[in-house]
């Protein structure tokens, strides 16, 4: 049997990967991995909504706008992680095909291979996106042009070039620079520069100029 690193809660445990024989055992482990992920989820969701109340009392009249903002920013931002949770459904779905090879498709050996690879490959991805959660939570919430921006970890760990210090300087970035940041953060690059922009905005968790301007 070999490991993987699970990752939840901030915690790191190392758990066994089931037998290739067993395929209730692999389900299970995958939904587990699952689970950590909505957690995780929520556990920051219900954070930022005790941040924004907080600041609903400390700035009473711009509270509604603020909170409006914040829920909408938040939403796209759960939807874009739906969207990925979709994938990983999708992802283990192949796995239970390559689980359900018959015998004379394949040596145990290169099944298991492919078994391990794929898993690794879906763990790791759970596993970074979990990571990148709490920098775009906090991006959610940025009101003003003069915030910091707070930089998701990249996939190799390695910190994004030329990343933004703040809202108003993602703004005007050059083609080059969101280029950079796409190829940083493997966003597929395509489209002008607004689309950069936006592609960019999304996956950093950043309102649109709506939010900045309703309190510039």
């Amino acid at each position: 049997m070999t490991s993987i690193d699970a990752s939840t809660n901030g915690s790191t445990s190392r758990a066994a990967v089931p037998d290739i024989s067993d395929p209730q055992a692999w389900t299970e482990r995958l939904s587990t991995s699952f689970s950590a992920m909505a957690n995780e989820i929520a556990a920051a969701s219900q954070a930022l909504a005790a941040s924004q109340q907080q600041r609903k009392y400390d700035d009473a009249p711009s509270s509604t706008t603020s909170l409006e903002v914040d829920v909408a920013a938040l939403g796209a931002r759960l939807e874009a992680i739906e969207a990925k949770q979709e994938t990983l459904s999708q992802e283990l779905e192949g796995l239970k095909e390559i689980i359900g090879q018959k015998p004379e498709e394949g040596s145990p050996e290169a099944r298991m291979e492919a078994l391990e690879k794929k898993l690794n490959e879906l763990a790791d991805t759970v596993k970074l996106d979990q990571q990148r959660l709490y920098a775009r939570l906090c991006n959610a919430s940025i009101r003003h042009q003069t915030a910091t921006v707070k930089a998701p970890p990249t996939a190799n760990g390695k910190p994004a070039p030329n990343f933004p210090g703040t809202k108003g300087e993602f703004e005007h970035l050059t083609k080059e620079r969101y280029e950079g940041l796409m190829k940083a953060f493997g966003i597929p690059i395509k489209g002008d520069t607004d689309a950069k922009r936006e592609a960019v905005r999304e996956f950093l968790g950043l309102p649109g100029w709506l939010g900045a301007k309703a309190n510039n």
